[in-house]
């Protein structure tokens, strides 16, 4: 179905991420922090990332203009437990933002709806 990169600090998020995600026909790269995606995002090749705005590392929306600086079409789902207002343009952009629930219904429905419109458009052009 795809690849998805999940980057949280939380193991037992990343964990439940990687099931759900793997489940459901992704193949999932489970990250803690934003040099582990730095080292891997090249090699791994997402077809989506999911990103915490709380990292060890780096601040998340760093980390999310570092992306959009070397991926500016990889799509990023902000999903955080903190308050985000996603900006339409510029180095911030981010094509969804959930808030983080174990409830994963939501986060599913929108990863599968990002992937779909990115596959359509790369079939596209």
């Amino acid at each position: 179905m795809g690849r998805i990169v999940v980057i949280d600090e939380d193991r037992h998020i990343r964990q439940l991420y990687e099931a759900e995600f793997s489940e459901s026909g992704y193949e999932v790269l489970p990250l803690a922090t934003g040099s582990e995606l730095m080292a891997n995002l090249e090699l791994f090749r997402p077809d989506l990332i999911i990103l915490d705005l709380k990292l060890g590392d780096f601040d998340g929306l760093w980390l999310l203009q570092k992306i959009r600086t070397l991926a500016p079409d990889l799509p990023v789902v902000v999903c955080s437990a903190y308050d985000f207002t996603p900006m339409d343009k510029g180095p911030l952009s981010t094509d969804c933002f959930i808030l983080k629930s174990f409830d994963l219904t939501g986060l599913k429905a929108k990863v599968e709806q990002v992937i779909r419109a990115r596959t359509r458009f790369l079939k596209a052009v």
